[in-house]
């Protein structure tokens, strides 16, 4: 005869603690071990998807043609730790690009969506202003039960024009769900553009329990162009922009203030009414800044207005003397002294 044995409570609640052990611990079928669970209950992949768009983008030869966007990356990239996948433009209808026959789509409707995922990630720019605050495109969620959710695209808070002026001021708010990833050049750009940029923006999905079966782009009809380059369907909190991605717009650039001097290489005498051409280089292009001519102990100070330079050079002219030169290259990381004394010869060496 079996004998029943008595087993203790704090024995079959270890029991039962190790069997809900093994079961968290075991794989699910059809899941990923990266995968989580979010507060509503649904699950998603932790990695984030780009979106293939090659069927989309605009059918016109911009993107490849000579031009700054060759500067642009191209393939599957990571900017500012988004996954994306660079093939193309698609570029929506805005009043500017328009009124010099660049004639754009109006809408952009039924790209394919995986299904459930937190956030959508846009790698976009503008081309042409607009007021700040001005909404240029919407984003559409096309969700599965039928439903829609619409997301606005501002100028100026969440896109702007992707050829950076100097003159320009403030930078994205720190709010926006934009931020700059990526910085380019190019040397067609004309010395008023700074440089590119393109953006990233994190759209929110508000359901994220819910599939979506596809994503639709609208232009709002303001004379701003946008531009999208990729999407990527992934969890909340990706987009987290380079450091040396966004400059520091407010740094401040001190005057140029340097004392020239020209001495005879072998009399060790100053050269009197020498001048010295003073070029520049901020943009693209060296230009000149002016001529100063020097005193009769063959100096002269030269004082430049506040400017960030890449490069800056002087050049002597005598009708004595043959022309020599001296440059810095300020991109290189020299620094331009306070005091330079140019030594000059008649034969030239």
């Amino acid at each position: 005869m079996w004998k029943v044995r008595k087993i203790s409570p704090f024995l079959l609640l270890l029991a039962i603690g190790l069997v809900l052990l093994l079961k968290l611990w075991a794989p699910t079928t059809g899941s990923s071990p990266s995968s989580f669970v979010n507060t509503a209950g649904g699950s998603f992949l932790s990695n984030a998807t780009p979106m293939d768009l090659r069927a989309f983008y605009d059918k016109d030869p911009s993107f490849d043609a000579p031009g700054c966007w060759r500067a642009v990356p191209r393939g599957l990239q990571t900017l500012a730790n988004v996954p994306f996948r660079i093939e193309g433009l698609i570029q929506l209808w805005g009043e500017g690009p328009a009124r010099i026959g660049r004639v754009y789509r109006e809408s952009v409707e039924g790209i394919p969506a995986t299904g459930k995922f937190q956030t959508l990630y846009v790698l976009h720019g503008s081309s042409f202003t607009t007021p700040q605050g001005i909404p240029i495109a919407a984003v559409v969620f096309r969700f599965v039960d039928g439903s829609a959710a619409t997301n606005l695209i501002h100028y100026g808070t969440d896109s702007r024009d992707w050829w950076q002026p100097v003159d320009e001021q403030n930078p994205i708010p720190t709010n926006s769900p934009s931020q700059v990833v990526w910085h380019g050049d190019h040397p067609s750009l004309p010395d008023w553009v700074k440089c590119l940029r393109l953006f990233g923006t994190a759209i929110p999905n508000p359901k994220p329990e819910c599939g979506v079966r596809g994503i639709d782009l609208f232009s709002t009809k303001s004379r701003t162009t946008w531009v999208v380059l990729a999407l990527t369907e992934g969890p909340s909190g990706l987009l987290k922009a380079e450091p040396q991605a966004e400059e520091d717009e407010d740094a401040s650039t001190p005057e140029i203030t340097l004392k020239l001097k020209a001495l005879d290489k072998d009399s060790r005498q100053p050269v009197a009414d020498i001048r010295f051409r003073v070029i520049v280089q901020s943009g693209r292009k060296p230009r000149p800044s002016g001529i100063f001519s020097a005193d009769e102990k063959g100096e002269v100070v030269v004082n430049l207005p506040p400017e960030r330079l890449r490069r800056f050079s002087i050049q002597t002219v005598s009708d004595d003397y043959p022309t020599t030169e001296m440059s810095w290259n300020l991109e290189g990381g020299e620094k331009i002294p306070t005091n330079y004394v140019f030594q000059l010869s008649k034969t030239g060496h």
